[in-house]
């Protein structure tokens, strides 16, 4: 995988609308990668909810899953190793393995199948959109607490989930810190 002035990265973006689970999402996603790999990417990007849309606010407790027994990211680790790409998982909805409670969370997996980083998601979205629909993250989603530098193939990447391009401060943090992209 390369990442130099000389041999620029190459990434391949997918965009689909994920199931209601996992196990509905996989199917349709893994040969998304294996043909976007074909390509010869060096990294592939996931949308948010990259592998599944919660159908209620249930949903997301009973559906979500620690890094250690996700599915999703076992496979996402295979396919990354089997084509020796990396991946970003930009959304998933995850477990704290240190105390159960839920986050979102994005997910660089190596090319060698290994995670890389991983960032959970700051600014949560609570809003009242003014038709009489509140949203509330917070009711269901711990805040992370920090902001994530990944080095890919010698590139230094900033993490971040799409709600957050709303806090410019972010990113600054992250240009400070020496992020590229």
């Amino acid at each position: 995988m390369t990442g130099t002035p000389d041999a620029p990265v190459q990434v391949a973006a997918l965009q689909y609308c994920a199931a209601g689970t996992a196990a509905k999402t996989l199917p349709f996603l893994l040969p998304m990668i294996t043909r976007a790999a074909e390509d010869g990417p060096t990294l592939v990007c996931l949308p948010g909810a990259a592998d599944f849309l919660a159908a209620n606010r249930t949903s997301p407790r009973e559906e979500a899953k620690t890094e250690g027994n996700s599915p999703t990211l076992d496979q996402l680790r295979h396919h990354a190793a089997g084509h020796g790409i990396a991946v970003l998982a930009s959304s998933l909805m995850m477990r704290r393995r240190e105390d159960d409670l839920l986050v979102n969370r994005t997910v660089l997996v190596d090319a060698n199948g290994g995670i890389c980083a991983h960032y959970d998601k700051i600014h949560r979205f609570d809003a009242n959109v003014g038709d009489g629909h509140r949203y509330r993250e917070s009711d269901s989603f711990a805040a992370g607490n920090r902001m994530v530098l990944a080095d890919m193939a010698g590139m230094k990447i900033g993490l971040s989930i799409c709600y957050d391009l709303r806090f410019r401060d972010l990113y600054r943090g992250l240009a400070r810190a020496g992020a590229k992209s």
